[in-house]
């Protein structure tokens, strides 16, 4: 309740203390709930400017068949409510005005606390979560005030405390205000919640500081909040009388969006609302559509001229192919119905848009989710083929652990942890080394690769390259921190006493100056590189990975990295979840990478010069692209 009162000034908090003090000396006996008025049939009610007030009469019909779905027969079914789909078609709008319903059918009753067999001073809330205060005003909280201002029946029948304005005080102690964190709900008895993601984006673009990790994180964390609170007050029976709606746009639609659509395909509590322009303003479009492939796992978004452009993706999934004297209807319709969400008809008004930009056209106006952040990696059999290429060739773990300490005081080494007589495939071939290197706070990274063999394929030199290792070294416990001097030792004795022929190590940054100097002393071409900086070494990894031409040993660590892994493709940059990890992943990035381009300047006419040069194509043609934007989420 604190941090609902800090919401309000010197003035109202005055105000709001009185209301609470006379309230709470009021006794009513739970027993006397009772219904005081008949509740209007949705169908009636929503199209009544009484109740509604001259706007809310005008709502398209696509959201007034929505509502009458929520509050009609079925009212009662959903306690959960995911709205998604196109900017402009008034997801918030629809969102308020269900709000709007709840709170009228709460005030048919007297005694509204004694419905749900709570104390007749106890509180009930709505909650619109935002940002900040600011923020709420500027969007759902004060256009919900101005709504109820302005409809008769709440003029009339349940008028809200005037006096209170960054609070809305109904009758029978049903509040309806507004928060920023989970906080803000302590305590309370929250009926009702919209949670608004496009807000909490707003509020990060004026402050620069705040990553979209942490807006990501700061939905997740109150949306299940809000969920798990509905349910706890107000189930009675199999019913749950709360109601929880998530608004977001595609623009906007984060990966915690997608799994709470996922996980609504087994749940007959939560409706999933998927609306497009066309659908909500039918009269306004063209019939004459085009279509779109809107992405997949291995292929990026485009505009679907012709046959040939379906077989792509049907191909991609090992289907058979369409003949070309077929339709484009002809051929998606043999797209499995699993995969038909990858295609989206969209009207001929919208071309020149698809056209001209592409990714923004399915985000904005088709409403389909390409978040600019999305999971960088989620092919999990591309990923065993990868390792089942590398058991045939014998690759496998050389540590008898999958992670492990190498402190400082101490006279473990990094080569204790060998196994036992284990020896490298091919050690004259040519190593790459990248090390991720933390001393006290974050593990380190450490991954060895070599190049097994460049083949030419369709005319262009493709190189193909073997991981020989990868190794997360923990941190110790302070005072001890990781030994930068070790790990650099641990490249000597591959060199020196297993007879590795290393060929280069790569260094991020930090601690990395005296090592580099050591060993260039010694030999061993030594050098600075930030994986950090772009995402360019994680698309070659990943583009490695789907053309099959990287093979590995199985490494649970380092797929838990992956698979976890964050690529924000606006900032093209590629980061770990709150809580996760990147050290592995960032080595076999790196080391990867070094492998490539060092076998580009050796490589003249290799047209993998590294994949660095089709990596930065991809970004010219859409067509030739594989898309990573499975939208975050396990973490969550």
């Amino acid at each position: 309740m604190s941090g609902l009162i800090d919401n309000l000034s010197n003035e109202e908090q005055d105000i709001f203390t009185q209301i609470l003090q006379e309230t709470r000396q009021k006794k009513i006996d739970l027993s006397q709930s009772k219904q005081i008025r008949e509740i209007v049939p949705i169908e009636k009610w929503i199209s009544s400017p009484y109740y509604v007030g001259r706007d809310g009469a005008k709502l398209y019909e696509f959201w007034k068949e929505e509502m009458i779905d929520i509050f009609g027969e079925n009212r009662g079914r959903y306690n959960e409510v995911v709205v998604t789909g196109s900017l402009g078609t008034g997801k918030s709008t629809f969102a308020l005005f269900c709000m709007l319903r709840k709170l009228y059918e709460l005030s048919c009753y007297e005694n509204i606390a004694g419905l749900f067999d709570l104390m007749s001073t106890s509180f009930i809330v709505f909650i619109y979560f935002s940002v900040n205060r600011t923020q709420a005003e500027l969007t759902g909280f004060g256009q919900f005030r101005e709504l109820v201002d302005s409809i008769d029946y709440f003029q009339k029948e349940f008028s809200r405390n005037e006096k209170l304005n960054s609070l809305l005080k109904f009758p029978e102690n049903v509040l309806f205000t507004h928060g920023s964190s989970t906080e803000h709900a302590i305590g309370m008895n929250m009926i009702g919640a919209i949670l608004d993601e496009a807000n909490f984006f707003k509020g990060e673009e004026r402050n620069p500081s705040k990553s979209t990790n942490q807006a990501y994180s700061q939905i997740a964390e109150l949306y299940s909040s809000i969920v798990n609170r509905g349910k706890s007050r107000f189930m009675d029976k199999d019913e749950d009388h709360s109601l929880s709606i998530l608004v977001s746009s595609a623009t906007h639609s984060s990966s915690f969006t997608q799994k709470r659509i996922e996980m609504a395909a087994d749940d007959p509590h939560t409706k999933i609302i998927d609306s497009k322009l066309w659908e909500v303003k039918p009269d306004k479009y063209s019939d004459e559509t085009f279509w779109v492939f809107a992405g997949s796992e291995v292929l990026d978004p485009f505009i679907i001229r012709d046959v040939t452009d379906v077989n792509k993706f049907l191909e991609s999934i090992e289907m058979d192919l369409v003949t070309k004297d077929k339709s484009i209807e002809y051929a998606v319709d043999k797209v499995p119905i699993q995969y038909q969400e990858h295609f989206v008809e969209v009207p001929e008004d919208f071309r020149k848009s698809f056209e001209n930009e592409l990714i923004s056209a399915l985000q904005d106006i088709a409403g389909v989710s390409i978040a600019p952040m999305g999971r960088l990696f989620t092919s999990r059999p591309t990923l065993n083929a990868a390792c089942q290429r590398g058991a045939k060739k014998g690759l496998k773990h050389p540590f008898y652990k999958d992670e492990f300490e190498i402190p400082t005081n101490s006279s473990i080494k990094v080569q204790d942890f060998l196994r036992e007589g284990f020896v490298f495939k091919n050690r004259n071939k040519p190593r790459y080394i990248h090390i991720d290197q933390s001393t006290t706070t974050d593990s380190t990274g450490m991954s060895m690769v070599h190049i097994d063999e460049v083949k030419e394929i369709d005319g262009v030199k493709k190189t193909f390259v073997n991981v020989d290792f990868m190794i997360r070294i923990n941190p110790p416990k302070p005072p001890k921190e990781i030994s930068i001097g070790k790990i650099r030792d641990f490249v000597f004795f591959m060199r020196d006493e297993m007879d590795v022929n290393i060929k280069k190590v790569t260094y991020d940054w930090f601690g990395s100056q005296e090592s580099r100097q050591v060993l260039a002393e010694e030999g061993i071409d030594a050098e600075h590189f930030s994986v950090d900086k772009s995402d360019e070494s994680y698309l070659t990894l990943v583009r490695l990975l789907f053309e099959e031409r990287i093979d590995m040993y199985k490494y649970e660590v380092f797929a838990k990295e992956l698979f976890d892994l964050i690529h924000d493709r606006t900032k093209r940059k590629v980061d770990h979840p709150p809580g996760g990890h990147n050290d592995v992943s960032d080595s076999l990035a790196g080391a990867v990478m070094g492998a490539i381009e060092d076998d580009s300047s050796e490589s003249s006419g290799s047209d993998d010069a590294g994949v660095v040069a089709e990596v930065n194509r991809m970004n010219d043609d859409p067509r030739d692209m594989f898309d990573m934007e499975d939208l975050m989420s396990d973490f969550f």
